[in-house]
């Protein structure tokens, strides 16, 4: 007989009391290393021809909108353009991901690349509104998905924002997170202040990402039109918590598969 269809066990869709998940919630932070960082600002008139620009995101988001004179090459394709060597190189992408930049940097330094990241992305240009180094467009995208999240959530840069209400029965999944509900009736601004409040709480803002979140990952685009005139690179959790949840739940499902049954195929 075959079988097919993997589902959880009862027991672990419990997963606010099951021990084995806490590795999962857990934060174990990371400090960039602000060596291997260019800020934007630092970019000026008399030294942005020094630099050369890769963007490392697909080619579908580079052909949207990318930095003008900047070379598409893929994140592990860079190591093979032996020319670049000479060059003085600035790798970016949306300013969401920094955990595979960081690594393949130290290798590539440590093959004699002069290379550093910039902070902050494309979206970090385009929301500064930089003077020298220009893009195509001003699209931004801001969406991050839930495996992303999970890589990224131990830096130390980020700031997590939770806009459900404080009892909510998912705020366990980031215990990290401040809670500010976002209130529709006062159009949010409440919630722009209190989120300019936890900004002046970080001792260097200038690296600073934001991730907002809710339950269902839904109603962003009236929270992102509060947040207009805010000068940070401002990201949302595709899909929301719910969705976090279930990625977790797989995420416990591969490390303990006795949580796990087999149920046989309908046409068996």
């Amino acid at each position: 007989m075959l079988l097919c269809n993997n589902v959880f066990a009862e027991d672990s869709q419990n997963i606010n009391t099951d021990k084995d998940l806490s590795i999962f919630l857990a934060r174990q932070i990371k400090q960039l290393d602000l060596k291997n960082l260019i800020l934007p600002e630092k970019i000026t008139k008399d030294n942005i021809t020094d630099y050369t620009f890769i963007d490392v995101r697909s080619k579908e988001k580079f052909d949207e909108n990318h930095i003008l004179n900047s070379l598409n090459i893929p994140l592990n394709q860079i190591k093979t353009k032996s020319f670049l060597k000479s060059n003085k190189i600035l790798i970016y992408n949306d300013g969401d991901v920094y955990y595979p930049i960081i690594e393949e940097v130290e290798r590539l330094k440590s093959q004699g690349f002069n290379v550093w990241i910039l902070t902050g992305g494309l979206n970090k240009v385009i929301i500064s509104g930089h003077s020298f180094i220009k893009s195509d467009n001003n699209k931004i995208n801001n969406k991050i998905p839930v495996d992303v999240f999970f890589t990224e959530k131990d830096f130390s840069h980020w700031l997590f924002i939770n806009t459900e209400t404080i009892n909510d029965k998912n705020n366990f999944l980031v215990p990290y997170s401040v809670s500010i509900p976002f209130d529709v009736k006062n159009e949010g601004q409440l919630f722009a202040t209190k989120l300019s409040d936890e900004i002046l709480k970080i001792k260097d803002s200038s690296i600073i990402n934001i991730l907002i979140f809710n339950n269902d990952g839904k109603n962003y685009e009236q929270i992102d039109k509060t947040l207009s005139n805010f000068k940070y690179n401002i990201f949302y959790l595709n899909e929301g918590l719910e969705e976090y949840k279930n990625f977790l739940l797989n995420q416990q499902l591969l490390q303990n598969p006795k949580t796990q049954k087999n149920e046989p195929c309908r046409e068996c």
